[in-house]
């Protein structure tokens, strides 16, 4: 099973955002799964737009 990181890919590095967080929900009972997503911020953008 692949493990969670709560990191996203920019240029075939794992990056963790600087944005505003989010968390996934396991659908079979609602729970919320760690670890938290970061979402991008302008610094990511720029990076990924590079």
């Amino acid at each position: 099973m692949a493990q969670l990181t709560g990191q996203m890919l920019i240029g075939f590095e794992c990056v963790t955002g600087t944005g505003k967080g989010i968390a996934a929900v396991d659908p079979r009972t609602g729970e919320r799964l760690e670890p938290e997503y970061r979402c991008g911020g302008d610094a990511e953008v720029d990076r990924a737009c590079a």
